[in-house]
């Protein structure tokens, strides 16, 4: 591994043990954002729905080499729901460099409707599900007809299809449950401050 400035992954480098990558990172306002590992020995600020690897905490001037706290206690900025005391789900929060609990940590549920006159229905696109599998199927409102098959296109929609056309909207929930790569980890919070959207988290 190339060393980068005054150390690398495989040695920590300073007091805090930060480990340095390569930076798609801003001096002066991205330091101490949550990040994730976005290209080769590269970190850049985690978005929505992301894993992420660690906290930034230094970056050279000329923005190309970022140290980054992997281990031990760290206080990071939540969105949208505060987490509990314990151990909670975490994901990137809907604002870059942030953390959020998710709504769906491991298995995502999609609302699929075949309309009337047709035989299938389709979901939206979805890089969450994208490599998933479907593990379960539930009527939400009419059904009329036979579910004949269930499909997780690769762009991450879910189809229905049915064995004949729906004499009326039917209506169903469908179960992905997400790749293990885009499964949301645990992570021990030991500290929530719902006031100012900051907790500390254990990243191990």
């Amino acid at each position: 591994m190339a060393i980068r400035s005054v150390g690398d992954r495989d040695n920590p480098i300073g007091k805090d043990g930060l480990y340095t990558f390569l930076s798609a990172l801003t001096r002066g306002t991205d330091e101490d954002k949550v990040v994730k590992i976005s290209d080769n020995d590269t970190v850049a600020l985690v978005t929505a729905d992301e894993n992420f690897a660690g906290v930034v905490r230094t970056i050279s001037q000329a923005d190309s080499v970022a140290g980054v706290q992997m281990d031990d206690w760290a206080e990071v900025s939540f969105t949208g729901t505060a987490p509990s005391v314990g151990w909670n789900y975490l994901v990137g929060g809907t604002t870059a460099g942030t953390v959020k609990v998710p709504t769906y940590p491991l298995i995502k549920l999609i609302d699929i409707t075949v309309s009337s006159g047709q035989t299938s229905g389709a979901s939206e696109a979805d890089t969450e599900l994208v490599g998933g599998t479907i593990i379960g199927i539930v009527p939400t409102g009419n059904q009329d007809q036979l579910v004949d098959n269930i499909a997780l296109g690769t762009d991450g929609s879910v189809t229905v299809t049915l064995a004949s056309a729906a004499t009326a909207d039917n209506t169903f929930t469908v179960s992905v449950l997400k790749a293990p790569a885009k499964q949301a980890k645990k992570y021990l919070v030991s500290k929530v401050d719902a006031t100012n959207h900051k907790c500390v988290i254990w990243l191990g």
